[in-house]
């Protein structure tokens, strides 16, 4: 017979926030190092000015879903801790 018991909600909820930001964090860095790769070899100046574009914009859309998940993650976090 298994003793181990299955975590409960609050760790299960921790555990899931953590991984969701450590997530993000690795998706973050890893697309900033290909953005960073990609003005390294750009060739013209209009292709660095599109790479910054489009950096600035994707990373920026990363961070709000990164902040949007992060603090809907807590809040259900927080109030389920509080029963």
């Amino acid at each position: 017979m298994d003793t181990r018991a299955a975590p409960s909600r609050p760790r299960l909820l921790r555990r899931l926030f953590l991984v969701f930001n450590a997530a993000m964090g690795v998706w973050f860095l890893v697309s900033f190092a290909d953005a960073v790769r990609q003005y390294a070899g750009a060739e013209s100046d209009s292709v660095r000015t599109g790479t910054l574009v489009g950096t600035g914009l994707g990373l920026g859309a990363l961070l709000v879903l990164w902040a949007a998940g992060a603090l809907l993650l807590g809040a259900v976090m927080l109030l389920r801790r509080s029963r």
